[in-house]
């Protein structure tokens, strides 16, 4: 008889045991949404004071940053070590991973980068940042507000140099011989919507339009990014000429 009954005592021991355990589990898990709530919150809270003090708040912000729109805004400059012959142009691009990559492909060609607005992302965006992370110091990059800013800008420089588009739509190949000059800015256009009509028709009045040939059977365009690389290295081929000198 006491067998059973200290048997039958551990048994009850352990199923409160357990049902205790099981409680404490239960209270956990219930108590882990209300604490991602709680992060979620703060870190509300931590951004939007951030913004506050970088001047995303406030009339006195929004007035500044009015005022910065009057004149071109520059982002990093490493002018010393930059071409002055060839230049790219992004305009209303939309997906930041595309612009890090391609201030990448700018840093690595030491070409100078601008982009006109409006953009389709914050210049603090995540994907850019990790896209283009640790190039923005060597490609000068510069922004826009939109076309009209961009082209006054242009016109407005002692010595412009020619504009040349890329588009499905061009009438002559990206590689023709003689297809790029010195001083000429390669312009590309939106992921989705190409150049504005704007500036296609200011290309064909200086450099042209230019196509890079793809069979569309399965595709319909190249990836901005991969776009930008072809021009950029196609320029300046045709520049500096063979790099075997042959």
């Amino acid at each position: 008889m006491q067998c059973i009954e200290t048997s039958l005592m551990r048994a009850v021991t352990a199923r409160v045991a357990l049902s205790r355990a099981l409680e404490r589990r239960v209270e956990r898990a219930f108590a882990r949404p209300s604490s991602r709530g709680a992060r979620g919150r703060v870190g509300k809270r931590s951004k939007l004071a951030t913004r506050q003090s970088l001047g995303g708040g406030g009339d006195m912000s929004r007035k500044a940053d009015d005022a910065s729109r009057v004149t071109v805004r520059s982002i990093e400059t490493a002018t010393e070590t930059q071409r002055k012959d060839v230049h790219v142009v992004l305009v209303t691009p939309k997906i930041p991973g595309n612009t890090g990559c391609i201030a990448r492909t700018c840093a690595a060609a030491r070409v100078p980068l601008h982009l006109v607005g409006p953009l389709g992302f914050s210049l603090d965006d995540a994907q850019l940042k990790r896209a283009g992370l640790d190039y923005w110091k060597s490609v000068c990059v510069r922004v826009h507000d939109d076309w009209e800013a961009f082209y006054a800008y242009w016109r407005g420089l002692e010595r412009p140099g020619r504009l040349v588009a890329f588009s499905k739509f061009g009438a002559r190949p990206h590689a023709e011989e003689g297809a790029y000059a010195p001083g000429d800015w390669l312009l590309f256009g939106a992921e989705t919507t190409g150049l504005p009509d704007a500036a296609m028709e200011a290309c064909k009045a200086t450099g042209g339009v230019r196509r890079i040939p793809i069979d569309e059977t399965h595709v319909r365009s190249l990836n901005l990014s991969v776009s930008a690389g072809i021009g950029v290295y196609e320029a300046l081929r045709q520049l500096d000429g063979s790099p075997t000198g042959e």
